[in-house]
């Protein structure tokens, strides 16, 4: 460097000094002139400052605002996953039933198998004391359930009302998760129709409701076949049956619905529920009227109603139930308590 040389001295040292001092006037005069700069342009500065603050502030929102939405969807997923798989769990417990004549499935209502809350009802004696009713998986006769859901009113006010397809179907579904699939006596698909003719449901002056002929069924044509007929083999599927169902279809149920026959089962008897069409059919009130003739399969497994004789249109169709119903086959079955006369009469038989 020019400024800088050495004599033997400090010179250079004295040189190198005074260079410092005027380097740093310079730089003192540069400095007043760039700050003068700045100061007169401050605002413009300010205002720029303030815009880039309020960009990352928003850029800073929106990520925050990203992160927070993929967390939810996160756990949206997660619920749902959880959710189908408590679908999935609580219907494989009676979601299918494979029945008969070549493997059928279908749906079955949703039935919890835990003891319900039994259902109470307070009503008052011929002396005046209060009553408790009370109806559960294993307790509850048919006046229990008759009584609690107030059937003889229900009864009344649908006195009239024509069961529909829909009612069937609800029948079935309940019935198969009341027993499991594998107890289901329940043949073909869920919507099926057990009738090989076509019949309609009308009422009949003296009798109600009723099935009747829509063309001319010559003797000895099949008419229909018990696939959609319920067994209950123990008073607890029964009871269990009965609490899943809607009122008026209970009452129904308990009333008509139903019969009582002797069964290897530990009570010896069975009931067995109609849920088609063919819950409607009457019994003849004489012998001559029967049209209809029961029939079993070779293999005993299916009963067959056939045409006694030529049935013409718009004629009902009517069976004698006589021949296979167990009259106290309700109190071998836990469902009925016998009065003091009864059991004394059947004490006095044995």
């Amino acid at each position: 460097h020019p400024l800088f040389y050495w004599d033997g001295t400090d010179t250079c040292t004295l040189q190198h000094n005074q260079h410092k001092r005027q380097r740093k006037r310079q730089h003192q005069t540069t400095t007043t002139t760039t700050t003068t700069t700045t100061i007169t342009d401050l605002t413009t500065i300010t205002d720029i400052n303030t815009d880039i603050n309020t960009d990352m502030n928003m850029n800073t929102l929106k990520r925050k605002k990203q992160k927070r939405q993929k967390k939810e969807s996160k756990k949206k997923q997660h619920r749902n996953k959880a959710k189908k798989r408590t679908q999935r769990s609580c219907s494989a417990r009676v979601a299918f039933a494979v029945v008969a004549t070549g493997i059928v499935f279908f749906a079955s209502e949703h039935i919890d198998h835990r003891a319900p809350q039994p259902q109470q009802l307070q009503g008052e004696e011929g002396d005046g004391e209060l009553e408790t009713i009370s109806v559960n998986l294993t307790h509850g006769t048919n006046d229990d359930f008759f009584e609690i859901n107030e059937c003889d009113r229900v009864l009344e006010e649908q006195r009239h009302w024509m069961p529909t397809q829909q009612d069937w179907i609800q029948l079935r579904k309940t019935y198969v998760g009341a027993v499991g699939q594998t107890n289901s006596t329940l043949i073909g698909p869920i919507d099926g129709d057990a009738f090989y003719v076509p019949v309609y449901i009308d009422r009949h002056p003296l009798m109600n409701r009723g099935v009747f002929a829509k063309q001319l069924i010559p003797r000895g044509t099949l008419v229909w076949s018990d696939f959609y007929e319920g067994e209950f083999r123990t008073p607890e599927q029964y009871r269990l049956f009965l609490i899943n169902i809607p009122r008026h279809l209970m009452c129904e149920v308990l009333t008509m619905w139903t019969y009582y026959c002797r069964a290897n089962t530990t009570s010896g008897v069975a009931v067995y529920a109609a849920m088609d069409q063919s819950a409607l059919m009457n019994a003849a009130l004489t012998p001559a009227q029967v049209n209809l003739m029961d029939q079993q399969s070779p293999d005993r497994s299916v009963n067959h109603l056939l045409a006694a004789r030529d049935i013409q249109a718009g004629e009902q169709l009517l069976v004698d139930y006589s021949a296979f119903v167990y009259s106290e086959g309700d109190i071998a079955f836990g469902m009925r308590i016998p009065d003091r006369r009864q059991l004394w009469e059947r004490r006095r038989r044995r």
